[in-house]
């Protein structure tokens, strides 16, 4: 019986490094996603954000 908490704590225990496992990728993959959407529409956020700065201090 004592073997088998052994195991059990085991298990919990790879279970917990594989949810940790799998949290860094989800968070790997957001800013995979964040930096190829900023590469990509950098550009026109800059410009957008300077159009509102460019009204807020004329205003």
């Amino acid at each position: 019986m004592h073997s088998s908490g052994r195991r059990t704590h085991r298990q919990v225990a790879r279970s917990r490094g594989q949810s940790l496992a799998e949290y860094a990728l989800i968070v790997a993959l957001i800013v995979i996603v964040a930096l190829v959407a900023l590469t990509l529409f950098g550009t026109q956020i800059n410009d957008i954000l300077s159009i509102i700065a460019n009204q807020i201090d004329g205003g």
